[in-house]
């Protein structure tokens, strides 16, 4: 088994924070589906805020 974790959010957050994150879903991953740390694969995948909107308003607009 190899998830694949895919993690949508705005641009913004430092490298540390997402270094942080990915170390921290990694562990809760392999702990739970009991699967090597080397097999979870994590991606950020940025947004700009003027590229997402809700209810017609874009994010950068709120």
């Amino acid at each position: 088994m190899m998830p694949n974790i895919f993690i949508e959010t705005f641009e913004g957050r430092s490298t540390d924070e997402k270094k942080k994150l990915v170390e921290g879903i990694t562990y809760v991953v392999s702990q739970v589906w009991n699967v090597d740390k080397e097999t979870v694969n994590i991606r950020i995948l940025e947004n700009k805020r003027e590229n997402v909107a809700r209810g017609g308003i874009l994010f950068s607009e709120r």
